[in-house]
Parts: structure tokens; sequence; C-alpha cells
């Protein structure tokens, strides 16, 4: 199967799932997101994660703020408020509502795996809670949610990056009011 195969697939796969009506908001898109999460999904059953429970939001750019300084705070804000990356979220968003009835166990689970990142990649140990402080960080996050195969992928590599802004918005890892 092409790539563009399983975009479409994945895409239709997620509509359907949806009732068929966010599938016009960006097929492809939706697509590389349900790629990227059935991914995360698949690893998480060869024992890569454990189950814990969805956070509280808050509004990202208030997020934002606790997390990061200067022109690291520019960045994040450059690229989680551009409207392309707030669509992208918005679509995030859209497949883990649609999802979560269905595979509430993947979803929490997946939520744990982004906190082992946020650890792995800040080198925080045992807290979430600790600052951001750098872009890098979660790009780095970004990228291991990424399947190997669409690694260098730009459009997956955006719209693992929505999922990351998602997560930190729910208040999954850094500081939070």
């Amino acid at each position: 199967m092409t790539d563009k195969q399983k975009l479409t697939t994945g895409a239709n796969s997620f509509a359907q799932q949806a009732g068929g009506d966010i599938y016009n908001k960006d097929p492809e898109d939706l697509g590389i997101i349900g790629e990227i999460f059935e991914n995360l999904f698949e690893r998480q059953k060869n024992g890569e994660m454990i189950i814990t429970s969805i956070g509280t939001p808050t509004k990202l750019q208030n997020k934002i703020n606790l997390n990061f300084d200067g022109h690291e705070k520019d960045v994040v804000v450059e690229t989680f408020l551009s409207e392309d990356m707030v669509r992208r979220k918005g679509l995030v968003e859209d497949y883990l509502r649609t999802s979560s009835e269905a595979r509430q166990d993947d979803v929490s689970e997946l939520v744990s795996m982004i906190k082992d990142y946020f650890r792995e990649v800040k080198k925080s140990g045992a807290n979430v809670r600790t600052r951001v402080e750098e872009y890098s960080v979660l790009y780095e996050m970004a990228k291991k949610l990424l399947p190997e195969s669409n690694a260098k992928n730009p459009k997956f590599q955006r719209n693992s990056i929505a999922i990351v802004s998602y997560f930190f918005e729910e208040c999954e890892f850094g500081i939070k009011e």
C-alpha cells in the first residue's frame, strides 16, 4: 500500500468513526494524525506505557507564559498559536474525542507515553511538573511520536507537533496553574 493510500485509508477510517462529519475538514491531515495515533497505539500494545488519567485543560497562552521566557516563548507562541497549528490541534482533539470512547485505555496509555517522553527529553526524572523552558523539548517529543517510515516527512512532523501542543495545553506535562 502506498503512503497516499495509507493516508486515505486512515482518513476514511477516522471519518467513519466520527460519523463522517469531520472528514471534510482536511482528509490528508486527518489521515496523518490517524496514522500517527495508530502507530502509537500499536507501540502501546508492545508494553511501552502505563495507564494514567487525562488532565484538565488551561488556556494555551497562559500555559506558554508559565513554561517559557524570552526567545523560546516567542518561538512557541509563533508555532503553537499559528492558524495552521490551531487547525491541526483541533483535528487532534476531534480524533481523540471520537477514539476515546472506543479506545479509552489506549488514549490513557498514550498520556503516559507523552509524560515519559517529556521526562526522557527534559531529563526530569519522575517530575512532569517541571518548566519546559525550551522549544527543542517539544520538538524532540514530537519526533518520538512519529512512525519511523515518516520521521522526515514535513506533514507528519507538523501534525506530530500539533499532538504535543494538544497534550501540553491539556496540562499533561510542564508547569500548570
